[in-house]
């Protein structure tokens, strides 16, 4: 783990502890069915095509692994370098399933994950080999605007930027505040 990423869940621990989640309220979500009502499952005809960016509402930053890591459990953050491999994404349907789907780097061929299947609020996003168990596996779910909630099978949370940062850098978690603009992606061909 970097220092920037031990850093951040510091923080987020010290927040929550406060009763003041940067993620939303403190506590424990319960898994939810990705059809929630309120939003429609439609993902473009040529999804499974060529690569993807997916990048942020608030700050039209990409999601992407730090430095190119190849590791597995590389962090994963938000960033301006939107054109280079460790940006780009390759989104494919999980096997078996109608709803759920994998995204993988192009630069290291691993899964987006939430680290060692976490259940809390602002559990800490990574890239990972294990893409055949459930923090592995996301919904997209279309927002009025256009825009997507990824949500993460395991846990009913979604995908987010810590904090609602602007900074290139900032680091992704999961959460539970899914209405706000540092939970919305669009998605983009680079």
């Amino acid at each position: 783990m970097t220092y920037a990423a031990a850093l951040a869940l510091l923080l987020l621990a010290l927040l929550c502890r406060d009763g003041v989640g940067g993620v939303g309220d403190v506590k424990q979500s319960g898994v939810s069915d990705a059809t929630d009502v309120t939003h429609r499952m439609l993902l473009p005809a040529d999804l499974e095509v060529g690569w993807w960016l997916l990048e942020a509402r608030h700050s039209q930053q990409c999601l992407g692994v730090l430095n190119w890591d190849q590791l597995n459990g590389g962090n994963v953050v938000q960033g301006k370098a939107c054109d280079t491999t460790n940006f780009k994404w390759k989104i494919k349907q999980v096997p078996g399933s109608t709803e759920y789907y994998h995204l993988i780097a192009q630069h290291s061929n691993q899964c987006l994950g939430v680290l060692n299947l976490d259940q809390l609020n602002g559990a800490n996003v990574v890239q990972g080999r294990a893409c055949d168990t459930p923090n592995f596996e996301w919904a997209f779910l279309e927002e009025k605007d256009g825009g997507y909630l990824v949500k993460a099978r395991h846990s009913g949370q979604c995908l987010g930027v810590f904090l609602s940062s602007h900074h290139n850098g900032a680091n992704v978690v999961q959460g539970i505040a899914c209405d706000t603009d540092n939970f919305i992606w669009d998605l983009k061909r680079p």
